[in-house]
Parts: structure tokens; C-alpha cells; sequence
């Protein structure tokens, strides 16, 4: 394994490719396995050598360092991490929720059944709107298809508050139902961790797909800002209003609760007060019909189908009865900030007003940006041409040596300054490589257990060891609510 091959193999495997996959690449770039120059068998152990010495100070110990250089390039980035009494990951100590789907079983089950068990068994997933409605769906399900003595449909009616979106109206979850969370949170992040992939991979992976979030987040923020997106329905005010104020992505979601609430039907039943009370319903469509209670004095509405606290948007019975009063601006109460063309750019002037009144107002990182994209641009415009080469490392050296020059003098003007400031950086970091974190104990595999429990965080409690756990990390930030999703 040469040199130039080995950084090529670890270039590729810093980039996320799987050590077959990079075999794979060079072999085709090569002109096939025979011409690559090491078998198999070498690729692999390289590969495995890299991820061992990535590693060699420990799996938790590199994540943890890891972490301590990101709040030292930036202080807004936050950690925290709590260490057993021994120095490791909180063994036995139960996540607090998990992200996970059934597929097996539906895949076994669902070819099996016709369309219309299908059609109940999605409205008792998705298309029910309150627990009563729910009740009633699943009762009539299990009646007509005899299923009433199943300890799969029993154990499923056990847990419908993690699956049902009719039981979790009062949590924001944007609009995802409970079982696209795993697999939207899969396609996301790019890949599925085994029981090999360290920590320090899981790591680098998930902060490369940070970046291609922020660098489609950045797209779609200009395409924001800059248009105003149209639509397939008349323009009213209010869908007017709400183009305006949402992100395009979520002015779509907004437009197809807009739709149906044209097409429904209202009827007054009652008047409370300054209060009203509407029946609203689309015919033809069973479990749409929601009684609205509206207040025009003080521009509220609510519907006991909460769409808008579990989407963050108000829904098309919402809609109905704002539109038929001939309101022309969603009420500001129910327009979520997260969902708005403003949020990013808000967030920013808050913490720029914030340095600047702290006085340290930091404008650097978008030249280092600029000037990054066009040295980047300069290099892979010249590495074709020996001469064209020569000339930018030529005129590298001499800029090297002119900024040296600069930082020299700066330096000599203001040594007292920069040797206090380089004590205090040099004793925190110091300070942070004495924490000393150890992997967690390794669980015996199934078929090995002992009868001997694992104590949980419920055991520490009681029995009074919570207070040996160490915590160590950043600063906790102070960020205003109204920015927090």
C-alpha cells in the first residue's frame, strides 16, 4: 500500500464511503482489480487500520474532544456531557424516547388483508382527529375483521399513543406522522448505524450531513426571501398574507389546508357571549366535522381537531370561519415563527445586536467564506498547467511571508494583551484534556445475560448515587424561546 494510494483510500473514507465502495471507485478508475495494485483483502485492512487509529485514545474520549474543539472555534456551539462514578456513557440508563417502525410485521401482515382493512387501518393511523373518533374507527375494525382475540392488534392498541396521530395532537411534531419519524430521521442523517460503527464515525458522518443541511437550508432561504410563490387557487387574502409571511415549503402545506376549506360547509350553533360557535364539515367526508369557537374581538379560534398545535399551522376548518368573516391577515398568534421567511434572518440580528453591545461583533467568518470559495475556484481553474501552478504557489510564499511580516508587528505593538489572552486559552484547554472518558462497559450479547439487572438512573436516585455522576461541557448558551423550535 503506497503512500499517495493510502491517503486517497483515507480521503474517500473521511467523505463517508464504505471501504468497498472506495475499493470499488479506484478499481474502475484504475481499469479494473488486477491493474489497482493491492487485492482486497489489503483495502480492507487499511481501511480498518485508519478506523482503529482514529480511535486509539478511546471511542467516547475522541467524540468528547472532538466536541471541545467546536466550542473552541465556536462559543455558540453547546455540549454536555454526565459520566457514570467510574468515568463512562451512563450505562444501563434508558433513552428517554426511540424513533422505530413495525415494518416487518405490517409487510407480513398488510399482503394478507384486502384494500378495504387497508382503509380502516390507515384511518385509525392518520385520518382520525380526536380519541373518541379513534375509539370508534378501531372498535368497527376489530369487530368486522374479527380480530378483537389478535395479541398483535391487542399489543398495537397498547401502544396507540406512539403510533396514532388522533392521541398526539397536543405535542408539535411539525406535521410528521409517528410512523415516518424513523425513516425521515434515517433519509436524513444517510445511513444506519450497526453495531460496529464507533461513536467517532457516527460523529464525522452526521456533521458532514449538518453541512449539506445548511447548504440547502441557504437555497431554499434565498428562494425564500427573494420570490413570493404563487398557486394554483385564486389569490385570496389570506393565502395572499400567508405567502408573504411562510417559507415556501411550508406555505405548500398551508395551501393544501386552504383547499378543502373553500369546499366546506358552516352552520352557526351558537352564540356565547362575544364568542361564536360553527359546525364546520365537507360533505361526502366522514370525520371532518369540528365545532370552531371564534372571537372576532380578539382575533382567536379554536378547533378541537388541533392542527395548529401539532403542525405549528392553523387548519382548514380555522380557515373556513376566517376566511367567511373576511379576515385578510392570519391573526399573529397563529402564525408560527419557525415557519416564517424572518426566522433566520431574526436569529442573526438578535445575536449581532447582542455582540455588539457585548463589543464583540465578529464579521470574519463570511470574508473566510468568500475568499475560501475563490482561492478553491483559483486552484482548480490552474492544477491542469504546470506553469499556472507554479505561479499561485509562487505568489502563496510571498503572501505567506507579507501576512507573517503583519502579524509580527501587531503582535510586538500589543504583547501584553495577546500573552495574557494566550495563559487563559492555553490553562482552559488544559483544564478540558484532564477529563478522562471512558467507553461504556459492553453489554453481553443475547443468550449470555445473567439474571443480574442492570441498575437504571431510578437506582442511582434511591440509593442516593446520582450526586458521584460528573458532567462536563460548554457554557449553557442564553438563547431567547421565541428562536427555539
Amino acid at each position: 500500500m503506497t503512500e499517495i494510494k493510502g491517503q486517497v483510500i483515507e480521503a474517500m473514507q473521511e467523505s463517508g464511503l464504505r471501504p468497498m465502495e472506495s475499493f470499488n471507485y479506484m478499481s474502475n478508475e484504475a481499469g479494473g482489480e488486477d491493474a489497482i495494485g493491492h487485492t482486497v483483502k489489503d483495502h480492507m485492512n487499511y481501511c480498518y487500520k485508519l478506523k482503529i487509529k482514529a480511535i486509539e485514545t478511546g471511542d467516547s474520549q475522541v467524540v468528547c474532544d472532538k466536541l471541545q474543539e467546536a466550542y473552541y472555534e465556536d462559543p455558540n456551539f453547546f455540549f454536555r456531557v454526565r459520566l457514570d462514578a467510574d468515568g463512562r456513557a451512563m450505562g444501563g440508563k434508558c433513552p428517554v424516547s426511540l424513533f422505530t417502525d413495525q415494518d416487518a410485521a405490517m409487510a407480513a401482515a398488510i399482503p394478507k388483508s384486502d384494500d378495504t382493512f387497508k382503509a380502516a387501518f390507515t384511518k385509525c393511523l392518520s385520518g382520525c382527529i380526536n380519541e373518541s373518533q379513534f375509539e370508534v374507527c378501531w372498535d368497527s375494525m376489530m369487530t368486522k375483521y374479527k380480530l378483537k382475540n389478535n395479541s398483535w392488534f391487542k399489543r398495537l392498541y397498547s401502544l396507540k399513543h406512539k403510533w396514532s396521530t388522533a392521541l398526539s395532537k397536543d405535542f408539535f411534531s411539525a406535521g410528521i406522522l409517528s410512523s415516518q419519524r424513523s425513516e425521515s430521521t434515517n433519509r436524513a442523517v444517510g445511513f444506519k448505524a450497526n453495531k460496529k460503527t464507533s461513536l467517532t464515525e457516527f460523529y464525522d458522518i452526521f456533521q458532514k450531513t449538518v453541512k449539506t443541511w445548511r447548504r440547502n437550508e441557504d437555497f431554499y432561504e434565498f428562494n425564500s426571501t427573494k420570490s413570493i410563490p404563487t398557486s394554483s387557487y385564486p389569490m385570496s387574502a389570506l393565502l395572499k398574507h400567508a405567502a408573504e409571511v411562510y417559507t415556501h415549503t411550508l406555505f405548500r402545506d398551508f395551501e393544501e389546508e386552504f383547499n378543502p376549506a373553500i369546499g366546506s360547509q358552516t352552520k352557526l350553533l351558537l352564540i356565547n357571549g362575544g364568542k361564536m360557535v360553527y359546525q364546520v364539515y365537507l360533505e361526502g367526508r366522514d370525520g371532518t366535522t369540528q365545532a370552531v369557537t371564534y372571537d372576532p374581538a380578539n382575533q382567536t379560534i379554536q378547533c378541537p381537531c388541533k392542527n395548529f398545535e401539532e403542525s405549528g399551522w392553523l387548519c382548514f376548518h380555522s380557515l373556513r370561519i376566517l376566511h367567511m368573516h373576511s379576515v385578510e391577515k392570519i391573526p399573529e398568534q397563529y402564525i408560527s415563527f419557525i415557519w416564517t421567511k424572518m426566522a433566520k434572518v431574526e436569529i442573526w440580528k438578535s445575536k449581532e445586536a447582542e455582540q455588539k453591545k457585548k463589543g464583540t461583533l465578529n464579521n470574519f467568518t463570511p470574508w473566510r467564506l468568500h475568499m475560501v470559495r475563490k482561492y478553491y475556484s483559483l486552484i482548480l481553474k490552474s492544477h491542469k498547467f504546470e506553469q499556472a501552478r507554479k505561479v499561485l504557489e509562487e505568489s502563496f510564499t510571498k503572501d505567506s511571508s507579507a501576512i507573517d511580516e503583519i502579524i509580527s508587528a501587531m503582535k510586538s505593538t500589543n504583547n501584553h494583551s495577546e500573552n495574557t489572552t494566550g495563559v487563559e486559552e492555553n490553562s482552559e484547554a488544559t483544564s478540558s484534556s484532564v477529563v478522562q472518558v471512558l467507553n461504556p462497559a459492553r453489554a453481553k450479547t443475547k443468550g449470555k445475560q445473567s439474571n443480574k439487572r442492570i441498575p437504571g438512573s431510578y437506582d442511582y436516585m434511591k440509593k442516593g448515587k446520582w450526586r458521584k455522576h460528573r458532567e462536563f461541557g460548554a457554557k449553557t448558551p442564553n438563547i431567547n424561546n421565541k428562536y427555539m423550535l
